[in-house]
């Protein structure tokens, strides 16, 4: 038993709203002979379908292969695009809802780029708060292998530059020790 179908009575469905927020978004349906059931361009509706991928999966649901709801990726007029399809069981009719690939994989690469800069900014900030960290440990270590350096060579003369390790006198002594042992 069949029915009509008014094309017009899916557009209050199928609106030409994008898909997801996305501008080059839009559904359409295929019955299983490949003509467009309902498109955005009226003018498509009752022509073949132009898609090959589509296509293909017209000819395995008219040779009863096994096919479920999946998504695939085909350029039409240059534009890479990316479409999600299902179908229903009982008239067979493909429902197709596609979008340009760059549209809709913008918003991830953004957010990529966000992610490598935010990242990037903190390991900078990592990077100069480890050297900080190690030339506070470094510097007076250095300072006195310099001191001990011009004392091996009987430079006994009193210089400013070390009057900061006085303030490690007693981390100093506990290294004195240490090595007398």
């Amino acid at each position: 038993m069949a029915s009509a179908v008014k094309c017009s009575s899916f557009s209050k469905y199928l609106k030409d709203e994008g898909v997801a927020g996305l501008k080059s978004g839009y559904t359409y349906l295929v019955d299983t002979k490949g003509k467009m059931i309902y498109h955005k361009d009226k003018n498509k509706i009752g022509k073949s379908v132009e898609n090959e991928a589509v296509k293909g999966l017209i000819e395995k649901l008219n040779t009863n292969a096994k096919v479920e709801r999946d998504t695939i990726n085909y350029v039409y007029n240059g534009a890479k695009k990316i479409a999600g399809y299902d179908f229903s069981k009982k008239t067979g009719w493909i429902v197709v809802t596609t979008v340009d690939e760059g549209e809709a994989v913008a918003p991830i690469n953004s957010l990529i780029r966000k992610l490598v800069l935010i990242f990037s900014v903190l390991g900078l900030i990592a990077v100069v708060l480890c050297y900080l960290f190690v030339e506070r440990i470094t510097s007076p270590l250095k300072k006195v292998v310099k001191l001990i350096d011009e004392t091996s060579r009987f430079e006994l003369n009193y210089k400013n530059e070390y009057d900061d390790l006085l303030k490690y006198k007693e981390k100093l002594e506990l290294l004195q020790m240490q090595l007398i042992i």
